[in-house]
């Protein structure tokens, strides 16, 4: 990532001597991977190239971003798996600074889904996601045998992907029983036979759609979002997804905003880090400001004598033995 972006550095401190803000760090952090190099991805049977740029493509998919680290001499990464259509929507979603769905077909946003749960595309999987979800709980779109095993046979036992549409099923089949829905449960046989994974998450969900059979969103807004990618994130019910526009960026250390220097100056280095001015110890404060009393000069034998002996003479003329008794004249 570059070190400076715009003649603006992302550890820049203004004028008021605050750090630079989060929102700032995520408009340079979005800029700077723009500028990254490029990676090709080749994507579909017909092996169509993509150029995206390494830091954007890691900051929403740690998978693909560890595939941009381990590339081939090459330097390509290739998608057979995948349409050429899907992945130009995710290009363009991609590029964005707030990244949005731009498209409103159902097939277009699946393929997205799918895509997202494959490569752990955090902020595009809780998207796609919500749209899905608001789409078939208004009924506007409507979960068949085929798109259920179309999942079932893309992503992996427990994805999210998998839970919306069991949850979805469950309660489009819990709602007012009728003879015409007896007679289209019938068309569902097969596919519980053909994913035997598929009765299991059933029943599971059946026991969550029970108490609040009129809506597929019982746990809240992030029920079927995945913020694993936020260190302090933990499921809660909530009316509002706190993170709708994904993580917070993140950048290398040399590019983190710096701390006010009047709060810790660095003064010396020691042992190979940087001890500061905040624990060093104080000095000690003198108990007299006065000046210090000159020593007195060693001496002789000699000296010592005659001065024990006017000691002595002294004393006795104040009226003042050494047993410290009092003498008085007569």
């Amino acid at each position: 990532m570059a070190d400076q972006v715009n003649g603006t550095h992302a550890g820049d401190v203004k004028s008021n001597g605050e750090s630079t803000p989060a929102e700032d760090i995520q408009r340079l952090a979005y800029i700077s991977a723009l500028q990254s190099s490029r990676v090709t991805i080749l994507v579909g049977t017909a092996s169509t190239p993509f150029q995206v740029p390494q830091d954007l493509l890691s900051q929403h998919s740690p998978i693909l971003g560890e595939k941009c680290r381990s590339t081939n001499v090459k330097g390509t990464i290739e998608l057979p798996n995948f349409k050429a259509s899907t992945f130009e929507d995710f290009f363009i979603w991609l590029h964005v600074f707030e990244p949005r769905l731009g498209t409103k077909s159902f097939e277009a946003v699946l393929d997205l889904a799918i895509l997202a749960e494959t490569y752990n595309i955090y902020q595009l999987r809780n998207q796609t996601s919500d749209l899905l979800w608001r789409e078939f709980n208004d009924k506007r779109w409507e979960i068949t045998p085929y798109l259920l095993s179309i999942v079932y046979t893309s992503v992996p036992s427990g994805s999210l992907l998998r839970q919306l549409w069991v949850s979805v099923l469950a309660i489009t089949h819990n709602r007012a029983a009728s003879p015409e829905q007896d007679n289209d449960n019938l068309r569902w046989k097969s596919a519980f036979e053909t994913f035997p994974e598929l009765g299991w998450d059933y029943f599971l969900q059946m026991q969550n759609v029970r108490p609040r059979p009129e809506s597929v969103t019982p746990g809240g807004a992030c029920r079927f979002h995945d913020h694993s990618d936020i260190p302090s994130w933990e499921r809660q019910f909530t009316a509002e997804c706190p993170y709708p526009h994904g993580a917070p960026a993140k950048l290398p250390e040399y590019d983190l905003p710096i701390k006010n220097s009047t709060q810790m100056a660095e003064v010396q280095e020691t042992n190979g880090g940087v001890v500061s001015e905040e624990v060093l110890p104080p000095p000690k404060a003198t108990l007299d400001s006065g000046p210090v009393p000159k020593q007195p000069a060693a001496m002789s034998k000699k000296d010592k004598k005659k001065k024990n002996k006017k000691k002595v003479t002294n004393e006795v003329e104040n009226g003042t033995l050494a047993d410290e008794i009092s003498v008085t004249s007569g």
